[in-house]
């Protein structure tokens, strides 16, 4: 009887830790992005980004869906910079962008950067990342401490070698950047739309080749990628 009650007491424990370690894998279960219920109301919604090269593709192919669906009640400020990264390069920095950004006191603001402050050149550690994000975060809510800040991480990126692209080389330590933007979500309890697990997931089921047709360079998808990948992914977080 006693053996018998240690083996339950055993498989309660490990049921435990693994809910346990299942949950801090979440960043921020069960948020919703919000502002899609201002639209519905007839709201209208001032909404920013910051980011990367990423953004100029995917921020325009949002655009059309929400223009598409609520016509003139948005209005869109993209700050979105080709080879920036928070901090580099000068004057074109995600800290440079944010100032900008914030004085249109938007009602919302996506940001991405992690995929740049991994890119190995640009010499920004894990840590400097977080800080940055952390300013450009604290900035925005300066701006507007009613404001709705939606991180996101990206797209999977590979090496091209007959185009001579490393760009899974030069960000060997990305997952790590991605961990972080899901730990500040979490801590911040801040809005994460996680996309880089289904690009992953995407290229893992179709291939490489698959892959290439969507994201042709290795890093910068097309888009209609972002119709087929990001897009159902905002959509399925806002309803």
């Amino acid at each position: 009887m006693i053996n018998m009650k240690l083996k339950i007491g055993y498989i309660l424990l490990l049921v435990t830790i693994v809910i346990t370690a299942h949950a801090n894998t979440v960043s921020n279960p069960g948020k919703k992005i919000h502002f899609i219920q201002k639209l519905e109301q007839s709201e209208k919604v001032k909404i920013a980004a910051l980011g990367t090269s990423l953004t100029g593709t995917w921020y325009y192919v949002m655009q059309d869906w929400l223009k598409e669906a609520y016509s003139d009640q948005c209005t869109f400020y993209d700050f979105g910079v080709s080879g920036s990264a928070s901090s580099c390069p000068p004057g074109k920095s995600g800290l440079d962008q944010v100032k900008k950004a914030a004085s249109y006191h938007p009602d919302v603001v996506f940001i991405e950067f992690a995929v740049n402050d991994a890119y190995i050149p640009y010499h920004i550690t894990v840590e400097e990342s977080r800080k940055n994000l952390e300013s450009i975060i604290d900035t925005m809510l300066e701006s507007n401490p009613d404001i709705e800040i939606i991180l996101q991480t990206m797209n999977l990126v590979i090496d091209v070698p007959e185009m001579e692209k490393a760009h899974s080389t030069n960000r060997a330590e990305l997952p790590e950047y991605l961990k972080m933007y899901r730990k500040v979500a979490k801590e911040r309890k801040l809005m994460l739309v996680d996309h880089y697990p289904n690009w992953k997931r995407y290229m893992k089921k179709e291939g490489r080749d698959a892959y290439r047709e969507i994201v042709p360079d290795g890093v910068h998808p097309t888009a209609e990628g972002y119709r087929r990948i990001l897009i159902p992914e905002l959509k399925r977080v806002s309803q």
